[in-house]
């Protein structure tokens, strides 16, 4: 079982009810400290000890296209639009430990987030090869087991969608099966 988590208390609750969390939007680094969390609220409260990012998920709006442009050209009005609609709780889940915004950028993310905030935080927006790299960063970074991709919003054509999901099947999951099994025979021959 799993419980969709945002903040460290009900990352907490979660590890006490044994259940595995999805992580919505949080940066890489904040990420690593959600799942330190988790992990060692579940070993104090049921005595397993689980390596970092195991029965753990984050959940990322991605969208596959040509290039970065042509992405965004495509989905990243609906993309901004629905980020914007659950923008009730402001940047904050965008950043990173310890990172702070002044009170005018605060204030103006608040009121609309970019998508030039957003890119290097939670958004897979780009090329297959782009798209591959931040996956495959992820998993050395926090050893995440699971992506979960929201490849859809509102305003979006059903094509598209479609199409960025082929996409995400054919050439995306596959090149990150590939460099992660490289990566683990290159751990086992060292």
């Amino acid at each position: 079982m799993w419980e969709m988590v945002n903040s460290l208390d009900s990352i907490r609750h979660a590890a006490r009810q044994d259940l595995g969390i999805i992580m919505w939007r949080p940066p890489v680094a904040s990420v690593r400290d959600r799942l330190r969390i988790y992990r060692d609220a579940l070993r104090n409260a049921t005595g397993v000890e689980l390596p970092l990012g195991e029965r753990a998920a984050i959940m990322r709006d991605t969208f596959v296209g040509d290039s970065e442009d042509e992405a965004l050209r495509i989905a990243g009005g609906p993309l901004m639009d629905a980020l914007n609609f659950s923008n009730w709780r402001g940047p904050s889940v965008y950043l990173n430990p310890g990172e702070t915004l002044s009170a005018a950028d605060e204030s103006a993310l608040r009121s609309r987030l970019t998508y030039e905030f957003v890119r290097n935080r939670s958004v897979y927006f780009g090329p297959p090869e782009r798209i591959v790299e931040q996956i495959v960063d992820l998993h050395r970074q926090t050893g995440i087991s699971s992506v979960v991709f929201k490849t859809s919003w509102p305003g979006l054509p059903h094509a598209a969608t479609r199409e960025c999901v082929r996409r995400q099947g054919t050439e995306v999951i596959p090149a990150v099966r590939a460099a992660l099994r490289a990566e683990d025979r290159a751990a086992a021959a060292e």
